[in-house]
């Protein structure tokens, strides 16, 4: 694991690069990061939380090589305060379930 950076304010993720090409594989990512369990889990709140299917994809920060993340896509609907209830909703059962781990997940809106 890379040491932490004050100027980010967090540790950065470790890599996962596999020698090749970085893994866009969401498994493969998940297994490097250890958190395969919890990856299972936010899926399910995140399906409880949000209309319509949940996608999730591996991005990696195009800045910072190391550091990369499990994007939750979901729809939204409903009004702003409604939404905002949803993602501060999903950001507290996404903590509750990855803990220290938390940080490698986030979440896209589709405001379909």
């Amino acid at each position: 694991m890379a040491s932490p950076t004050k100027k980010l304010g967090y540790e950065p993720r470790v890599e996962c690069d596999t020698g090749r090409e970085k893994s866009e594989d969401v498994a493969f990512v998940a297994r490097q990061l250890g958190v395969v369990d919890e990856l299972a889990r936010i899926v399910a709140a995140s399906e409880a939380l949000f209309p319509g299917p949940v996608k999730v994809e591996v991005m990696w920060d195009p800045e910072i090589d190391e550091l990369v993340f499990l994007v939750f896509n979901v729809f939204a609907r409903g009004t702003d305060t409604e939404v905002m209830a949803h993602i501060d909703e999903w950001y507290r059962e996404s903590t509750r379930i990855a803990g220290k781990n938390a940080n490698y997940f986030t979440i896209s809106l589709d405001m379909k």
